[in-house]
């Protein structure tokens, strides 16, 4: 039989029983309203690639990565990661790294605490968590560079490519501020102990 009523608050259909049974037609309409409104789904990582009925709107919220995914029709997509912690891939640094990211949608948040254990080698990097949309350079955001003197510098953060950032000083010598790269001796003479801060976001591909 079909169902008698639809519940008003949730829409769940309501069968009176007094009609003459149909138990296939009941348990059709029934799942039919459970696969309508339970879009969710929980389980560990494996569970989730190896589902075999993802379809575009369906969630899942990862047991093993504490991240909420959601269905394109293709492919999951991340929805929310929590601030997580992660180690990137250094160029032209020694040192401690302390990172973390979070993902809201396609927008990545990064920050870096990076403590020198001896001279910079150069402009230094930091690989991304996440590949970002593009190879494009771009500002990211700001930073600063802390001697352990006291001193603090300002930084812009720069996407250099797809998956690295560097942070960048200041160049006042010249009428109009520029940017310049961060060396060995620029903005000031790098030994251990020092620092570089890097707070920045950037859209994920």
């Amino acid at each position: 039989m079909a169902a008698d009523d639809y519940n008003a608050t949730t829409g769940a259909p309501e069968f009176s029983g007094s009609g003459t049974p149909e138990t296939a037609a009941d348990l059709t309409e029934v799942a039919a309203f459970a696969a309508s409104v339970g879009t969710r789904l929980i389980g560990t990582t494996a569970e989730r690639t190896a589902y075999d009925h993802a379809r575009e709107g369906l969630e899942w919220w990862d047991t093993d990565l504490d991240t909420l995914y959601v269905h394109n029709g293709s492919g999951w997509e991340t929805v929310f990661k929590d601030w997580a912690a992660y180690t990137p891939t250094t160029v032209n640094f020694t040192g401690t790294v302390v990172a973390e990211y979070q993902v809201v949608g396609k927008t990545v948040n990064v920050r870096i605490r990076a403590t020198l254990s001896a001279a910079l080698g150069g402009q230094p990097t930091f690989s991304l968590p996440v590949t970002a949309s593009n190879a494009n350079p771009e500002p990211l955001g700001m930073g600063w560079l802390n001697d352990a003197n006291g001193t603090e510098y300002p930084a812009f953060i720069r996407k250099n490519s797809a998956t690295t950032a560097a942070p960048y000083t200041i160049n006042a010598a010249s009428t109009n501020a520029l940017l310049a790269n961060t060396t060995a001796s620029i903005p000031f003479t790098w030994a251990s102990g020092d620092i570089i801060h890097m707070n920045f976001s950037y859209r994920a591909a």
